[in-house]
């Protein structure tokens, strides 16, 4: 890092949880983002913030709306995978990291609809949009940094509660896990 990027982001190289050589990851990993909802454009605003860098070449992760552009690539498929709908009304932020089956991270896919919708009154308060926007942003950079591994969602409920949702199991499930 350069000591411009050191001043920058001097506040979140003093938290433990990231540090010098967690920001230098957060840097060097950019995120492709698949999208255009506004939760998704407050995930990027947050993640720039952060110093991970969006639609950059070589992307370390992906971002996108589910159901929505999932992996086409074998390359694709192994890498991080993070994506935003909604499951019975509420939002949901699923994930896949590196270790963690693709399989599973598109039974998900298929069990969620879109987090915008054409309903009249169907779009996230703006409040909403942010909530979910930069809790996305956060479950992207803990993978980057390696605090959160697997696969798994979370349900971001109305009252403010976050609740982890048990992953749906693709066909191999647990075998997969072990290739």
């Amino acid at each position: 890092m350069v000591e411009q990027q050191i001043n920058l982001y001097s506040r979140q190289i003093l938290l433990k949880d990231v540090g010098g050589i967690g920001q230098e990851k957060l840097l060097d990993s950019p995120v492709e983002v698949r999208g255009s909802s506004a939760a998704i454009g407050i995930a990027i605003t947050y993640l720039a913030a952060g110093g991970t860098p969006c639609n950059a070449a070589h992307p370390a992760a992906y971002l996108t709306e589910l159901p929505g552009e999932l992996p086409i690539t074998l390359e694709e498929r192994s890498m991080p995978w993070v994506g935003m709908g909604k499951f019975q009304g509420e939002p949901l932020v699923a994930f896949k990291a590196t270790d963690a089956c693709y399989g599973c991270f598109q039974a998900f896919a298929e069990q969620v609809s879109p987090f915008a919708s054409t309903d009249p009154g169907a779009e996230p308060a703006v409040e909403r949009a942010v909530w979910v926007g930069a809790f996305t942003a956060w479950v992207i950079q803990k993978i980057i940094l390696g605090h959160l591994t697997g696969g798994g969602a979370f349900r971001l409920l109305g009252d403010g509660q976050i609740r982890s949702r048990e992953r749906p199991q693709c066909h191999s499930f647990p075998h997969c896990l072990t290739t």
